[in-house]
């Protein structure tokens, strides 16, 4: 997708990243009663890790330990998404 202007590509890249994140995520429906793909992605959304540990810490009180899975996950994702965005971006010449 490529886009004409600057303003034009920052516009379509936030509207890409929000509207997942408030569907997929459990923001507006728990992920537990998605169906299909969209379980599929909502379990794989970084969002979801994050709304875990938030939630568990905040109104459960939860620990380190019972958060690790999910604060695992989102430790993995930085570093693979970059790696990701790296391979898959093409070099601009100088």
């Amino acid at each position: 997708m490529m886009s004409a202007t600057q303003v034009t590509a920052v516009f379509a890249s936030t509207v890409l990243s929000v509207m997942p994140t408030l569907q997929f995520s459990g923001m507006m429906t728990p992920v537990s009663s998605l169906e299909g793909p969209a379980r599929i992605l909502g379990s794989f959304w970084p969002t979801t890790w994050y709304m875990a540990v938030s939630v568990g810490t905040y109104t459960k009180g939860l620990g380190l330990i019972d958060l690790s899975a999910a604060l695992m996950r989102l430790a993995v994702f930085g570093p693979v998404f970059t790696g990701l965005a790296i391979l898959t971006l093409r070099k601009q010449e100088r």
